[in-house]
């Protein structure tokens, strides 16, 4: 259909077509001809063939690409890599998009998936969250942050790679409401809990990642990844060099090493293993053995109930202790955390870093 946008010079053509056994909906494309001009046969021809040219360019041909399609080519791609749990993330979005067109795919769309995925945030979607309660804020902060890691994330992921390769239009991808990094919680280990839990009779490996994490700032993954027989980059020196008192963290996140100054108190820890060799925890991942006692969680959730320690400081709480410790009782620049924890912006110390709440009495009763 040929038709005219009111206060538009131009003429616009609008419907279906049917293009080698495709059906191809074209919505408001604009012409070249003023809508002052009649539209001769010749000239309708004419831009038929140049449109039909120019959707085959733009997707590889006649083939319509879907979302499966996409996925596929941006795993397969040589020049792409992914940590084995975004992996599977990427897959899971598959289950639920992998059907429709990249040219159908929109934010109502993926919401919707993202729900039936995550079935928890069902009664979430008509609330106003500004006007919760804090602790209901926080908590639906959290399931909607993990919809937005696991699926939304990944969801972006190909619908970017997607528009690289010219088979969509470029989309701009809305996630579910969350606070801000600094309206969030931030759980701290006190001096005092992080004693009970190494004094507790926890499994060895649990309290050992406890205080790996927490004199090395490692993410779980990082942490998990660290192994006896591997080298650092170079190949020159071993990931836990004990004689240097040195060890390189993978960060995926960043794609690039970090180099970590041993703490004696690590040492002391890692000097109590006697077979050092092949991975430096038994577990892979937090999935790994997840419904078994000898599991992460599950073990992580023993060692707190012994010490008797909050159950919300969970493995990443570690992190946000590293932070707030070297801020506090190191004095650390910006920059410095930057170095030592592997951060790339001051917006991320803001998010992590804090000041434990004795040294800040100390600091105000130090004003005139």
């Amino acid at each position: 259909m040929l038709t005219h946008k009111p206060r538009s010079k131009y003429f616009y053509i609008r419907g279906t077509f049917k293009i080698a056994s495709e059906t191809i909906e074209i919505n408001w494309t604009k012409t070249n001809i003023p809508a002052t001009k009649k539209c001769s046969d010749r000239w309708w021809n004419n831009f038929k063939d140049q449109w039909i040219e120019d959707y085959k360019r733009l997707n590889n041909g006649y083939e319509v690409k879907t979302y499966s399609d996409a996925t596929n080519e941006l795993l397969n791609d040589p020049y792409e890599s992914f940590a084995r749990q975004d992996e599977l993330n990427l897959k899971r979005t598959v289950t639920f998009l992998g059907s429709f067109q990249l040219s159908k795919i929109t934010n109502k769309l993926i919401g919707q998936k993202a729900i039936e995925c995550y079935n928890s945030v069902k009664d979430y979607t008509r609330l106003k969250y500004k006007s919760l309660p804090r602790e209901q804020q926080i908590e639906i902060s959290s399931k909607h942050a993990t919809v937005n890691r696991n699926f939304i994330t990944q969801v972006s992921k190909v619908m970017h790679y997607a528009h690289k390769n010219k088979w969509c239009e470029y989309m701009v991808i809305t996630r579910f409401w969350t606070l801000s990094g600094k309206n969030r919680p931030k759980y701290v280990f006190t001096l005092d809990e992080i004693k009970r839990c190494l004094d507790s009779k926890a499994f060895f490996y649990t309290k050992l990642l406890l205080v790996f994490m927490l004199y090395t700032g490692a993410r779980l993954q990082e942490a998990l990844s660290v192994n006896w027989d591997n080298t650092n980059l170079a190949g020159d020196r071993p990931q836990i060099d004990l004689e240097r008192n040195q060890v390189y963290l993978w960060q995926s996140k960043q794609d690039e090493q970090r180099i970590v100054h041993i703490h004696p108190t690590l040492k002391a820890w890692l000097e109590k293993i006697n077979d050092r060799s092949g991975k430096l925890f038994p577990w892979n991942s937090l999935q790994d053995k997840k419904n078994k006692n000898d599991g992460i969680t599950n073990t992580w959730k023993e060692m707190l109930d012994m010490a008797g320690v909050n159950q919300k400081k969970k493995r990443h709480a570690v992190r946000h202790t590293y932070a707030t410790f070297l801020i506090s009782y190191a004095n650390a620049s910006d920059s410095e955390l930057m170095d030592l924890g592997g951060w790339k912006s001051r917006d991320m110390i803001s998010v992590y870093g804090s000041t434990v709440p004795e040294e800040t009495q100390k600091k105000i009763n130090l004003l005139p």
